[in-house]
């Protein structure tokens, strides 16, 4: 610019026809001149493009061989089964009851839940209770106390406390779930003062209406002559508390479907006669979803049979 400049200033002295052409001669170098940066600038660009290589987003080359190599740079985590995830470009890995979504890299592990606004599902907590489903066919069911809305055809399992608040909102909110089954198993986790009451209903003539009355309608039952005289009541209880610590159910309410799928709430009306109407996978289907993951199938059902044994009542 400075040599423009001198050039100009030249022209400034110098003759009009000569510096008509020396003007012209200095408006062809210029155009030149940016035309030579314009390309330059154009091939740097190229070459850069060119020198930053773009990342291979291609899966590697099967599900066994990324999780071979996932357990390799993690030897201290425990890895059950690696499967293609929903979302491209990540991996959702079960390690226990823990689920996690990886990229191809293996490095960074995203914990959170996945969902599917077009469904509206948490496909993380399908999965989840996929992984924590309990076999309902062996349950204890003189333990429980049964109540039959409408036709009765679905079936609910429930594990209440008598002095828990969103338990009796669950109570109110089933009276509006249409055909369906309850069976309730009491389980004072909240003290002695439960204790009383579930034992007290434990031994009313009629337990399962005893139920429904404190939890309705706040009705309370018999209590001294329950906690002093019905030993039978007790046992039932406690036997109720054994089931659900043997189930690893640690608070209330906690739901349990007809097909195992478990869910730790209060869930309304609405709620509850969706999730009791989600479609249950059939075995084939089941077996496919196996096959696609590569490592140890998930966790066997905790199965209820297993455990009535040890929670019958002690006579």
């Amino acid at each position: 610019m400075n040599r423009a400049h001198r050039a100009l200033s030249a022209l400034d002295r110098e003759p009009g026809g000569v510096a008509l052409e020396r003007a012209r001669a200095l408006i062809h170098a210029l155009a030149l001149l940016a035309l030579s940066l314009s390309i330059l600038s154009c091939a740097g660009r190229t070459n850069a493009g060119e020198a930053a290589p773009v990342r291979d987003q291609r899966p590697p080359t099967s599900l066994t061989a990324f999780a071979d190599r996932l357990r390799a740079q993690h030897p201290g985590t425990r890895i059950d089964s690696v499967a293609a995830s929903p979302v491209g470009g990540l991996y959702e890995v079960v390690m226990g009851r823990n689920v996690a979504y990886v990229d191809e890299s293996g490095r960074y592990f995203l914990f959170g839940h996945v969902w599917d606004m077009t469904q509206r599902r948490d496909l993380t907590a399908d999965l989840k209770g996929t992984l924590d489903r309990v076999d309902p066919s062996g349950l204890p069911l003189e333990l429980a106390l049964r109540h039959v809305s409408g036709k009765g055809t679905r079936t609910l399992y429930v594990f209440a406390d008598p002095t828990c608040g969103f338990c009796k909102q669950l109570e109110a909110a089933l009276a509006d779930v249409p055909d369906v089954t309850v069976r309730t198993f009491v389980v004072p986790v909240l003290g002695p003062h439960a204790r009383r009451i579930a034992t007290a209903i434990a031994c009313a003539p009629d337990p399962a209406e005893a139920w429904r009355a404190w939890m309705l309608r706040s009705v309370e039952p018999a209590l001294e002559t329950a906690a002093a005289s019905c030993e039978s009541g007790a046992a039932r209880v406690a036997a109720a508390e054994r089931l659900a610590s043997a189930l690893g159910v640690t608070g209330t309410p906690t739901l349990i479907a007809a097909d195992g799928r478990k869910n730790a709430g209060f869930m309304s009306a609405p709620q509850l006669t969706t999730w009791l109407g989600t479609a249950v996978p059939s075995a084939a289907s089941a077996a496919s979803a196996a096959d696609a993951a590569v490592g140890p199938p998930p966790p066997a059902h905790k199965t209820a049979a297993s455990v009535a044994a040890s929670v019958k009542p002690q006579r």
